[in-house]
């Protein structure tokens, strides 16, 4: 134990904290003694100093914390109250559409794991859960929204939402290829990936004069060969849900005299009767 000793010298409050070395408790031995000399001026001095420390001890915003085997650098956020969703805010975002076929899992309920498929107005139907709107939201949204109706069922659900059929993101490839068809948009896609997934031919294909074929109606030339040949990056565009691409045919040309003339393929009719 530590016995502690009031005295006033020269008009402050001397404390002293010394060991008890006796027997019994009695007196105080030879132990160490620590002297704290407190004051108005230091207990001011003393807590001025700690704020100072304390402020400029810790990281400002942005500045990267080091921490060992570790780094991280805090990024302001540019979404605040009152911000609207744009596609650039969450670029990389899947949201759950109609058709898609989703995987949805429950931890230690595998009664009622299910795999679902999204109607045609946005809609699934899960045990317990009732109808839920699965348009419109991530996986991660869909699995908290299930979760909040199974509480009063399960203590504490996690759910997980997996989509394993996307369908509701689609966009149609046609013309010069090898393999045209649907092809989902399982993220962001640029034209050219969709080209060389769908196998454009690029010795047969009119790469000049592609044309993506918008939902709302509005249609876009492009020049793939400028963007192949040079480096014209405005022609990569990236794709929506629901464009049509089509790649025509480049028209052969053979030469006779000199000139350049468009091959053109002779088709005979027979006419019948009088």
């Amino acid at each position: 134990m530590a016995a502690v000793l009031r005295k006033k010298k020269d008009g402050r409050e001397v404390i002293v904290v010394a060991d008890q070395a006796g027997k019994g408790g009695k007196g105080v031995g030879a132990g160490e003694c620590f002297r704290v000399i407190r004051g108005s001026r230091c207990v001011a001095s003393f807590l001025l100093g700690g704020l100072f420390f304390a402020f400029t001890a810790l990281p400002s915003f942005g500045e990267e914390i080091r921490i060992p085997g570790a780094s991280y650098r805090p990024v302001a956020s540019d979404i605040g109250p009152g911000s609207r969703w744009s596609p650039k805010s969450e670029q990389g975002v899947y949201r759950i559409g109609a058709s898609d076929v989703l995987d949805i899992a429950v931890w230690q309920s595998p009664d009622l794991n299910r795999v679902v498929t999204v109607r045609f107005d946005g809609r699934i139907s899960f045990p317990l859960a009732g109808e839920i709107v699965a348009a419109g939201l991530t996986p991660q949204e869909l699995g908290m929204e299930i979760g909040e109706r199974l509480r009063e069922f399960i203590r504490n659900p996690q759910v997980t939402v997996t989509v394993k059929e996307f369908h509701s993101r689609q966009v149609l490839v046609l013309g010069d290829v090898s393999r045209p068809g649907i092809y989902p948009l399982q993220g962001p896609m640029k034209l050219l990936e969709l080209l060389t997934a769908a196998g454009v031919d690029l010795e047969s294909a009119d790469l000049k004069n592609i044309s993506v074929i918008r939902s709302t109606g509005e249609v876009l030339k492009l020049d793939v060969e400028g963007l192949l040949y040079r480096q014209d990056v405005r022609q990569n565009i990236d794709l929506r849900a629901g464009d049509n691409v089509f790649v025509p045919e480049r028209i052969k040309e053979t030469k006779e005299g000199g000139k350049g003339v468009a091959a053109v393929q002779a088709k005979e009719i027979m006419v019948l009767g009088e």
